[in-house]
């Protein structure tokens, strides 16, 4: 089994900015849509912008055993999309590489 460390260095980077995009991406999302549900009571109450901003870095923590999960998903999905679309997985078959090579880097980071 050969791994070329610069193709590894490569993916890993993708997929971690990817992966990143689409954490800040989904955590918006989720974090606005509970933020909606409970404003009216928020207000009610008199909560301020730094009270809001509070509700929000302690519901982050908890919501992000389910964003992180999805968003490494996105990230992996796009990425060997992109590299699929660019013929990159093409040229990695012609010089010999297997699909090995993909999914050691991208098993290493999930781990």
């Amino acid at each position: 089994m050969r791994l070329s460390r610069t193709l590894s260095r490569h993916l890993l980077g993708e997929i971690v900015q990817y992966t990143t995009l689409g954490f800040v991406a989904f955590a918006t999302l989720v974090l606005t849509q509970n933020l909606l549900r409970r404003l009216d009571d928020l207000v009610a109450v008199g909560f301020l912008f730094e009270d809001v901003a509070r509700v929000l870095g302690t519901l982050l923590p908890m919501l992000a055993a389910y964003i992180v999960p999805v968003a490494f998903l996105f990230g992996v999905l796009l990425a060997l999309g992109r590299m699929s679309a660019d013929s990159e997985v093409t040229a990695m078959r012609a010089c010999g590489l297997g699909i090995d090579a993909f999914l050691t880097p991208i098993l290493a980071l999930g781990i």
